[in-house]
């Protein structure tokens, strides 16, 4: 197949949501997991790549035929209790200097990465957070993040590799139940129509970030597979306006009409109290802007949690 996506992490969070975007798109898409997705987020017009990422015969039959590849797999998670980078040296690095040699050997020269639009840059306590500003991240999964954009740049100046880095805001709007403590809104819907309290960590009025709905990070993504491109770029994936955890619960109070019941705990130091992105470049460059409005997005997420736990 000419022309072909292949998605690394099909059955992530990102990952299906994209898959859907470029089905839409009519372009040809491969599905890498471990895991089969559930029986309604398969398609027959997918080509299945079942199996373990680290069976190099398998991988590099998977790359046969692909033109680009986007990568979801999440290798760690953004635990703001660690101090030791043990882990993302172990594993993070590892796995995507993986990625991009086996890439290389396959003579494939275009990469899509997710990045992270939060940690990597740091607390942002005024203004935007640009694409050209000096990264400082507080965590180990924001230095992870950076290592590995570093990774990225070595293979594109050593190897010629293509990539497409995209710093992404606060992800919300799964049409799956969140399982793991990750994606604020999605969580505190859920624990909402379930009766159960919400946790919050620190102040929520002064935890501001940059919430972006999933179905236009998707669209963002699918943009920038379809613009040739032949260099090193990054791009911020957010909204441009900030948002407090405060004003995220008063809007699940009006949506759901009730009082949600929260549980505040001791603040878990990230180093981070305010982050939003700038898109100035995304739009000035891909014409990408995000569509759904955070009050939009989190009626239709309230809709879909309602379905799915059936409340």
């Amino acid at each position: 197949m000419d022309n072909t996506v292949i998605v690394i992490g099909g059955n992530g969070f990102i990952g299906f949501s994209v898959i859907i975007e470029l089905l839409r798109r009519k372009i040809n898409v491969k599905y890498l997991d471990i895991n089969w997705p559930e029986d309604q987020f398969r398609y027959d017009s997918v080509e299945y790549c079942i199996g373990d990422i680290w069976d190099n015969k398998f991988f590099q039959k998977a790359l046969k035929g692909v033109s680009c590849v986007m990568d979801f797999v999440s290798t760690s998670m953004p635990n703001t209790n660690d101090i030791s980078l043990n882990n993302e040296i172990n594993n993070t690095l590892r796995y995507h200097d993986y990625i991009l040699s086996t890439m290389n050997y396959c003579n494939i020269s275009k990469y899509i990465f997710p990045s992270s639009g939060g940690a990597i840059y740091g607390n942002k306590e005024f203004g935007f957070a640009y694409e050209t500003d000096v990264l400082r991240p507080t965590t180990p999964y924001g230095v992870g993040k950076q290592m590995t954009e570093e990774i990225i740049r070595y293979y594109y100046e050593k190897c010629g590799i293509s990539a497409c880095i995209l710093r992404i805001g606060n992800v919300y709007g799964s049409p799956r139940i969140r399982s793991k403590a990750q994606g604020v809104i999605d969580v505190f819907i859920q624990n909402a129509l379930r009766g159960e309290k919400i946790t919050i960590w620190g102040n929520a009025r002064s935890s501001v970030r940059d919430y972006i709905y999933l179905e236009d990070v998707a669209v963002s993504i699918a943009d920038i597979c379809q613009t040739d491109f032949n260099d090193l770029r990054i791009y911020n994936v957010g909204t441009g306006i900030g948002t407090n955890l405060m004003q995220i619960i008063n809007l699940i109070e009006e949506k759901l009409g009730k009082e949600v019941q929260c549980d505040y705990k001791e603040f878990m130091a990230s180093g981070i109290n305010s982050i939003v992105l700038s898109n100035d470049k995304i739009a000035n460059e891909i014409g990408w802007k995000a569509k759904v409005s955070l009050d939009e997005g989190i009626r239709r997420t309230i809709e879909t949690k309602r379905s799915l736990l059936n409340v």
